[in-house]
């Protein structure tokens, strides 16, 4: 749901949120990933193979965010300084939903 509210937060005429939220994590990330290549033009850097364990790799996932960050930046440049702020959200956001998954993982797999 993450990179979907982030493509949400660029261009909202892209994503019904709320017909996603009852669909599973891989076809989310199918759906993110195609609209992003097809109508953004960023480049599929991740598969959801890549994005739905239990740790995935940070460097890929902040290596494909900042591909969102630089949309952000080329839109801002046209005047759109609204995007700018939403992305920069949407991505703490992101980083604060992984932070909080793997501090429940942490948890459940802690032996005592």
């Amino acid at each position: 749901m993450a990179f979907l509210a982030v493509i949400h937060a660029l261009r909202p005429d892209l994503i019904d949120m709320k017909s996603m939220k009852h669909r599973s994590n891989k076809d989310n990330l199918k759906e993110a990933f195609g609209i992003a290549e097809r109508e953004l033009k960023i480049p599929k850097l991740l598969d959801p193979e890549d994005v739905d364990v239990v740790n995935p790799d940070e460097k890929s996932i902040m290596t494909y965010v900042a591909q969102f960050l630089q949309y952000s930046k080329d839109a801002s440049r046209t005047g759109d300084v609204t995007q700018l702020w939403c992305l920069r959200q949407e991505a703490r956001l992101l980083l604060t939903l992984e932070a909080q998954a793997e501090a429940r993982l942490l948890t459940q797999f802690t032996c005592f």
